[in-house]
């Protein structure tokens, strides 16, 4: 599953995305390297998600080039080479199914309507059940899970389509300090088993520093894409959350950031 290829698994090149006429994003250039975690981070409304509508192809840039694994994104749809995780409030918890069963349509989606689960398939959801530490829970209603265990359980739908790259979208919301960092774990741990890239998008720039690669700023247009333990330039979370504040690295190498005199 992993992707040996050394080029970028995303590219966006001067990139620009509107709603009614109304620029959401402005010449975005980025990339996503393989193996790689990457955090968009930035406020509500600022593009975030519509960045990964653009990756997965539910929006089509009007000026720019995407490419996904060296491909247009829509290519990629009915592939299962990339795993995309919503919001989790964007998710009916009400809906009667298993754990199991979540984790389950994946797989149905990669077979004929109509068609059972082979071996192979049951492998699989078994599998990532296990790799995400959920397989005790698999026979338990969904709805009735803690919101850690439920993304969880949706991170384990998303490897069950075999991807190469892991797109998701403010995947700690509602989550408390704890499960926080026990979820940026199991994601870096899927990183390292698996060989894929993660992008995912945030808007909580303290908390998501300590555990990825590199950092891109956005609000519209993007106004940094480094690493975190370099220093963001002077005036950058400004643009980025329309206030001055400190922004600390939470690692090793820990480094404040923020307006300088």
């Amino acid at each position: 599953m992993s992707n040996t290829d050394s080029s970028p698994v995303v590219r966006m090149d001067h990139v620009w995305v509107r709603y009614h006429e109304r620029p959401v994003l402005e010449d975005i250039s980025l990339t996503v390297e393989p193996g790689e975690i990457l955090s968009v981070v930035g406020p509500n409304g600022g593009g975030k998600t519509t960045l990964l509508h653009s990756l997965v192809g539910f929006v089509q840039p009007f000026q720019g080039r995407i490419r996904v694994l060296g491909k247009d994104p829509s290519a990629h749809r009915q592939r299962g080479e990339i795993g995309y995780l919503p919001q989790i409030n964007h998710i009916n918890r009400l809906f009667p199914v298993s754990a199991e069963d979540v984790v389950k349509m994946a797989r149905y989606a990669r077979r004929k309507p109509g068609c059972r689960l082979k071996p192979e398939d049951h492998r699989r959801v078994s599998n990532v059940l296990e790799r995400v530490g959920m397989a005790q829970w698999k026979h338990y209603h969904f709805g009735s899970l803690s919101g850690g265990q439920q993304q969880r359980v949706l991170i384990a739908r998303a490897l069950a389509l075999d991807p190469q790259i892991l797109l998701l979208d403010e995947p700690s919301t509602g989550l408390d300090a704890v499960a926080q960092d026990t979820f940026y774990q199991i994601l870096r741990d899927i990183r390292d088993e698996y060989g894929l890239a993660i992008l995912m998008v945030s808007h909580d720039i303290g908390t998501v520093s300590a555990f990825v690669d590199r950092l891109a700023c956005l609000n519209t247009r993007l106004h940094f894409h480094g690493k975190p333990k370099d220093c963001i330039p002077s005036g950058v979370l400004e643009k980025v959350f329309g206030s001055r504040f400190n922004f600390v690295v939470h690692d090793e190498q820990c480094e404040t950031c923020g307006p300088r005199s």
